[in-house]
């Protein structure tokens, strides 16, 4: 037992808080993935590199993904802010490595499965959110009203798949007392370039990390329908989909006069 303790801590050291690359100039600082989805946005140049210090060409990296399952890795993220560069490293992962990573995973998916499940029928007390002009809402601007919030962030390839059907849900319940939201973490100008190319017609709220830590959300798209009376009366399953068709009928239901 106290053998896996020191594993654990040693790898977590590893993984977490990085290694020094010799190829690596001292200009480059280590970030989080977020953190570097936001940086590569101003279209810095990005070079992938393996451990060795080798160049990986982007094209490869298809063919890396395809056979992850047999060749685990996790990438590394470098940038240099001054000069607007960033790097990745690939590390291959050794089976301990992975079995770790994998076991976290899951343990998280275990949480966020009995999170969703004490969300559905609790009562809501208080929400606040401020949209991309600034404009701010809370339950008793909004008293009276259906609410539906989707949780998502804009490199998120399920959440830009689920769009359309949720502008159609907007479009399709327009003339009634329902406010649409759509929640990210993301900051405001990474959203309002990203909406010049992807239509979104939900309430945008941007840089929110506060309603998204009050609903525990942990993966994305997740989607909440909550009743007038501020009662959650639907959240979406983690391997359910993002409960579009449910949505539509929870909603249905909700305004039948």
């Amino acid at each position: 037992m106290r053998n896996k303790k020191f594993l654990f801590i040693f790898l977590f050291s590893l993984l977490n808080y990085g290694q020094e690359y010799p190829f690596i100039s001292k200009e480059f600082v280590k970030i989080d993935k977020y953190k570097y989805l936001d940086f590569v946005q101003k279209k810095a140049e990005n070079k992938i590199f393996n451990e060795n210090g080798l160049i990986i060409p982007l094209v490869k990296m298809d063919s890396i993904n395809k056979t992850y399952l047999k060749n685990p890795y996790k990438p590394i993220y470098f940038v240099d802010s001054i000069n607007n560069k960033s790097i990745t490293v690939i590390k291959y992962l050794s089976k301990e490595e992975y079995k770790i990573i994998n076991d976290e995973l899951q343990d998280k998916q275990k949480k966020d499965s009995k999170n969703r499940k004490q969300l559905n029928g609790s009562h809501i007390e208080n929400l606040e959110l401020t949209d991309t002009n600034g404009s701010k809402y809370s339950f008793e601007s909004l008293s009276g009203k259906i609410i539906v919030l989707n949780f998502w962030f804009t490199k998120c390839a399920p959440c830009i798949k689920e769009m359309p059907d949720l502008n159609d849900l907007k479009e399709k319940y327009k003339d009634k007392p329902i406010a649409f939201f759509a929640v990210t973490y993301d900051k405001k100008a990474l959203v309002d370039d990203f909406l010049k190319k992807i239509k979104l017609d939900f309430t945008v709220i941007p840089n929110d990390r506060k309603t998204i830590n009050q609903f525990g959300i942990q993966f994305f798209p997740t989607n909440l329908v909550i009743d007038s009376n501020g009662k959650v009366v639907y959240v979406n399953e983690f391997f359910g989909g993002c409960g579009i068709k449910e949505i539509d009928k929870i909603l249905k239901k909700l305004t039948k006069d």
